[in-house]
């Protein structure tokens, strides 16, 4: 798990990990557990019960760390309140993990915490976190995996792009070259732009988001792009749409796609 965040810079991208804050409990439960799905943590669970020694105790967002040995536990509750988190809670808190053998816990508050709750959480695995300071500490790991996340499924995109590649393909029909030169201007933006990872930093994240040269990341502003969450969003469905698109004109499958 990561202990600091610093959010990388773009110079035509804003906000953070979401673009609209949590409305309710039930948005904030749904937001963290979002969060660690996308970070690639695994066996993400929401709401979820943890069986200890003495109790088992239902928490809001359960997630596992598996890049770590021994891969890190994590337990996370909630508090959408319109009050700061007293230490009673924490304290719960605390023994839940104790009595579970959870690694790690998170308690992520709208409007903060009480003296209490901060002098009970030291020198614990409890990290006390506003939702903005969650997002924060989490941007550039989550930055990384969203990019990674990217490259991957455009991948599959590349036969149809690069002419040495393009010979691995079904022999395509003439008369279907003209919707084949259609697919390819469609989704030009993503294979050539918004998919290809830059080492910035030692950080690999799609080189479109860290561009300076307003002719790359102007296509993307026309699609309506201007934050990081719109940029993966609409990256990711644009792909999602693309591959079964050109299956179908080449008349193979997905599968038959990977194995070329």
């Amino acid at each position: 798990m990561p202990t600091t965040g610093s959010a990388s810079q773009s110079r035509w991208l804003t906000g953070g990990i979401f673009d609209v804050e949590p409305q309710s409990w039930l948005d904030l439960q749904n937001y963290v557990a979002q969060l660690f799905r996308e970070l690639g943590f695994q066996d993400v669970k929401s709401p979820h019960k943890l069986v200890g020694v003495r109790t088992t105790k239902e928490v809001d967002v359960y997630a596992v760390d598996a890049s770590t040995v021994p891969p890190i536990r994590i337990a996370c509750e909630c508090k959408n309140w319109n009050s700061a988190v007293p230490q009673g809670v924490v304290l719960e808190f605390r023994s839940v993990l104790e009595d579970s053998g959870i690694n790690s816990g998170l308690v992520i508050s709208k409007v903060g915490f009480q003296s209490g709750a901060r002098d009970a959480a030291k020198n614990t695995p409890i990290v006390l976190l506003s939702f903005e300071g969650l997002t924060q500490l989490f941007f550039d790991a989550w930055l990384k995996a969203m990019s990674a996340r990217l490259d991957r499924v455009s991948r599959l995109l590349f036969p149809f792009f690069d002419i040495y590649w393009f010979e691995t393909l079904p022999k395509l029909a003439e008369e279907k070259f003209p919707r084949f030169e259609d697919l390819r201007e469609k989704y030009w933006v993503l294979f050539t732009l918004g998919t290809r990872l830059a080492d910035r930093d030692r950080k690999q994240i799609s080189i479109a988001i860290t561009a300076a040269n307003e002719s790359v990341f102007e296509p993307f502003i026309k699609l309506g792009i201007t934050t990081y969450r719109q940029f993966f969003d609409i990256l990711l469905a644009m792909a999602d749409e693309a591959t079964p698109e050109f299956c179908s004109l080449f008349e193979i499958t997905t599968e038959q796609l990977r194995r070329l």
